[in-house]
């Protein structure tokens, strides 16, 4: 973000008003294997002496590749090696003149760098974790959430469809006819799981089973002519690619999870399905004879042997369709404009904010450089040769003594945070 410090002085009458104009347009890049990454501020070039009119004055036409790129604390490697390429924050200007043709500005460009700190694996999860309401559908029936949704798959891009299946911590027999009745035990099931799941979402679970008048495949719309989805176990490992895998005899997975995303080691599981999601034979609910089929967790997932629907068996549950939506941006946000004077001191503070609360506190950094004069000594009172202070923006306001202020933090669960500020000095 870059600062203009225009020092505006009549010299015919020997005083004048100086001007801080700040403004910023900031855009965020996020590689989805790390969650956040930074955005950093293209150096301002200085500008000379001018007795151009305000409406006359220019931004600076350095394009962000003529950047100073020996400054060591403009390069963002220095800070956070391997991210993807930053984003550059362009400025805008104000000035004010009560005599423009007696005056002599000065413009120092100063340059503020946000760095996001890794995250470790991307944007953590607990207990924090956002609940997705699914309320409204996209136009493909599918419901966003979260980048940083606790239940999100790791690794899953932004845009990626997704659904999740359990096999219910519960049993009962299959003697039901109704495949609804199998669909309110797994939508129970489901609301009373994982707190991430909201009870919109868990009414939207379908049991994977099929009746005498409905197949399991058409029950989960999860035909070929559904929106298909790779299908995670509910905080699991991923169980099949797509539909096609779902329905292929096998899954990649067997470390099966319940509802509240906990391992579950259920053996026979209650379907009424062949392989291929097609209701058997051996249906839910049938009576004559008074068998059903069940699929097997270690063995085939559907279709595997015959039971008397009086047994007591769990099933399985699939979720609707996810979308991953787009990851968490930090930005930094420039304060309004403010008049330096000719003495004392003028206090800024930015704001640095999250496009969306994420469960764990995420850390950061601002970086001030460019060619107006920092006083780094931390010293209580800006010395005569500087311009200003970066400081922390907290209850001891203290100024810094690095040209980064780190420490600044959003807490878990909120969206913005005022850590950092400069002080600029009048003269």
């Amino acid at each position: 973000m870059l600062v203009c410090i225009n020092e505006n002085r009549a010299v015919s009458q020997g005083v004048g008003s100086g001007h801080v104009g700040l403004a910023a347009h900031v855009r965020n890049v996020a590689p989805a294997s790390r969650g956040l990454t930074m955005a950093v501020g293209a150096p301002h070039d200085r500008l000379g002496s001018s007795q151009a009119k305000p409406s006359q004055a220019k931004p600076s036409q350095a394009k962000p590749s003529q950047a100073k790129r020996d400054d060591p604390a403009l390069d963002p490697r220095r800070f956070l090696r391997g991210w993807w390429q930053p984003a550059f924050l362009r400025s805008a200007f104000s000035a004010h003149d009560s005599e423009p043709s007696a005056a002599r500005r000065l413009r120092h460009g100063l340059a503020a760098a946000l760095l996001a700190l890794p995250l470790l694996a991307g944007l953590p999860t607990g207990a924090e974790a956002q609940t997705v309401e699914c309320t409204t559908a996209n136009t493909d029936g599918s419901y966003d959430v979260p980048f940083g949704w606790a239940l999100k798959p790791s690794g899953l891009a932004a845009g990626t469809k997704f659904r999740l299946l359990f096999i219910t911590s519960t049993s009962r027999d299959g003697t039901a006819t109704d495949i609804a009745t199998y669909n309110t035990f797994v939508q129970t099931a489901a609301k009373a799981g994982h707190s991430a799941i909201s009870d919109s979402c868990g009414n939207k679970f379908k049991v994977v089973g099929s009746t005498s008048s409905v197949d399991a495949r058409v029950n989960t719309d999860s035909e070929s002519t559904d929106t298909d989805a790779l299908i995670y176990w509910l905080n699991g490992d991923k169980a099949a690619d797509n539909y096609g895998d779902f329905y292929d005899g096998g899954w990649d997975s067997t470390s099966a999870t319940d509802e509240s995303g906990s391992f579950n080691n259920g053996i026979n599981v209650w379907t009424g399905s062949n392989s291929d999601g097609t209701k058997s034979s051996y249906y839910l609910g049938r009576a004559t004879p008074p068998l059903v089929r069940h699929g097997s967790r270690t063995g085939t997932p559907l279709s595997h042997g015959n039971n008397s629907r009086t047994s007591i068996s769990p099933f399985y549950a699939l979720s609707p369709v996810f979308t991953v939506g787009a990851p968490p941006t930090l930005s930094i946000t420039a304060p309004g404009d403010a008049v330096e004077g000719n003495s004392g001191t003028r206090d800024l503070t930015f704001t640095v904010a999250l496009s969306e609360p994420v469960s764990s506190t995420v850390a950061y950094q601002v970086c001030f450089s460019g060619t107006a004069t920092a006083d780094l000594t931390g010293a209580a009172t800006i010395p005569a040769a500087a311009d200003y202070q970066p400081r922390f923006v907290d209850s001891s306001n203290n100024p810094s003594a690095s040209a980064c202020v780190t420490g600044g933090n959003v807490q878990a669960g909120q969206g913005t945070s005022k850590h950092v500020g400069i002080r600029i000095k009048g003269d």
